[in-house]
């Protein structure tokens, strides 16, 4: 299906010479979504972390097989070049090094995915300053 969608758009004509033209980023949605893919897709390994973020579905019979195939249709395709999505890659890679903010996403995916256990640590925080208010006012009393 790739194939075939690629060879269309590579068949539409521009819209001011009627012809097609490699250079031309408007026109090329699905060579531009192949040639990022293939920036991101090396391995099977690769092919196995998408499916686990939800980007890919497998539908072929294995993850070295859909590598292969992505990693082939590249290889067909002329825009744009793999220069253009150098920096997406390289700001992710750049979030994923950075600890902080992975840790933070699966604190909030695993423990606060429920909206009872955002209640919970509100109704948790308020007691606990409240509890410290009341631990001041009682050592330091107003005369």
């Amino acid at each position: 299906m790739l194939f075939n969608l690629v060879a269309h758009e590579m068949s539409l004509p521009n819209d001011q010479t009627e012809k097609y033209d490699p250079k031309d980023l408007n026109n090329s949605w699905v060579t531009s979504y192949v040639n990022l893919l293939d920036l991101l897709i090396d391995n099977e390994q690769d092919v196995k972390n998408l499916r686990a973020a939800d980007i890919l579905r497998k539908h072929l019979s294995s993850d070295i097989d859909a590598a292969n195939l992505i990693n082939s249709i590249s290889s067909y395709c002329f825009v744009p070049s793999k220069d253009t999505y150098e920096h997406i890659k390289y700001g992710i890679e750049k979030h994923h090094r950075r600890r902080c903010p992975v840790w933070m996403a699966q604190v909030c995916h695993c423990h606060f995915s429920i909206p009872w256990t955002i209640l919970a640590l509100l109704a948790a925080t308020a007691v606990l300053a409240l509890a410290v208010v009341q631990t001041y006012y009682t050592v330091n009393p107003k005369q």
